[in-house]
C-alpha cells in the first residue's frame, strides 16, 4: 500500500530554521503546498522505479507535482524524464511485434 502525498508531505522535514516563524499565514500555506508538491514528486518517483502504480496514476501524480511546484523545472523534468522512458519502450514493443511477425 501506498503512502498518501499528506503523509510524506508530514512526514518530510521542515525546510525552515528552529524559531523561525512565517510573516503571514499566506507564506505558511505556500510552504505547505511546496512541501506537498516534493512529496507527491518524491512519491511519483517511488512508484515510477518500483512499479506500483500505473502509466496513468504515474502521469497524475507527477503533474501534481508539476502545478504544486510552479516556477520550478524538478517536477517537469521528472515528467518528462518518464515520458520518454514509455516511448522507448512503445518503441520497443512495436519492433518486437513487427519482428514477431514477419517470422
Amino acid at each position: 500500500a501506498l503512502a498518501t502525498p499528506a503523509a510524506a508531505a508530514a512526514a518530510a522535514p521542515s525546510q525552515r530554521r528552529r524559531g523561525s516563524t512565517p510573516s503571514s499565514s499566506t507564506s505558511s500555506s505556500l510552504l505547505s503546498s511546496e512541501a506537498e508538491a516534493k512529496a507527491y514528486l518524491r512519491l511519483a518517483r517511488w512508484a515510477h522505479r518500483t512499479g506500483q502504480e500505473s502509466k496513468e496514476s504515474l502521469v497524475s501524480l507527477y503533474e501534481t507535482a508539476c502545478k504544486g511546484l510552479s516556477g520550478r523545472e524538478s517536477g517537469h523534468f521528472h515528467l518528462a524524464e518518464y515520458h520518454s522512458e514509455l516511448l522507448e519502450h512503445m518503441r520497443k514493443v512495436r519492433n518486437a511485434a513487427r519482428g514477431a511477425s514477419s517470422s
